[in-house]
C-alpha cells in the first residue's frame, strides 16, 4: 500500500514520452517501510525529498530502493546522506538496496559502503560483501 507519493515534472521536448525528473513514494511492505526512489536524484530531488520529511517513517526498518534511480550527482548523494541520518535519527534501520550503472559509482566514490549500509550480496560490487554484519537485509 502506498503511503505517499511525490514528484516533479520537467519541461521535455513535446514528442517526448512522459517521464518525471523524480519520483519517491513510502510503501509498507512485510514489516518493513520502502522508500522507493525513480528517475533523476539531484538537485532538484533533494529540495522534494526535504519537503516530505514528514511523510517519511518514524520507526522501524526502512530500505531506500534505488533500482529505478537513472542518474545521482553529488547533491543527490547529499540528499541520500540526509535521508539515511534523519531515518537513523529517528531510530529506523536503514539499509539501500539496488544500485547500479552510475548510481553505485557515485556510492562507490563516496565510499558508501563504509557508512551507508548495503546488501551483503551485490553482484556488480562483490567487495561489498564486507558491509558490517550489524546491516540488516531482507
Amino acid at each position: 500500500m502506498t503511503k505517499n507519493v511525490f514528484h516533479s515534472e520537467r519541461t521535455q521536448p513535446e514528442s517526448a514520452p512522459f517521464t518525471p525528473g523524480f519520483l519517491m513514494s513510502v510503501h509498507h511492505v512485510a514489516g518493513r517501510a520502502v522508500v522507493r526512489l525513480a528517475g533523476e536524484l539531484d538537485l532538484e530531488a533533494k529540495r522534494e525529498m526535504a519537503a516530505a520529511r514528514p511523510g517519511l517513517p518514524v520507526a522501524g526498518p526502512v530500505e531506500i530502493d534505488l533500482r529505478a534511480v537513472r542518474f545521482m550527482d553529488s547533491t543527490g548523494l547529499t540528499a541520500l546522506v540526509d535521508l539515511h541520518q534523519l531515518l537513523t535519527a529517528r531510530g529506523c534501520a536503514v539499509w539501500v538496496q539496488g544500485a547500479r550503472g552510475v548510481v553505485l559509482r557515485v556510492l562507490d566514490l563516496a565510499a558508501a559502503a563504509g557508512w551507508l549500509p548495503m546488501p551483503l550480496h551485490c553482484p556488480e560490487r562483490p567487495d561489498w560483501a564486507l558491509v558490517p554484519r550489524q546491516t540488516l537485509c531482507v
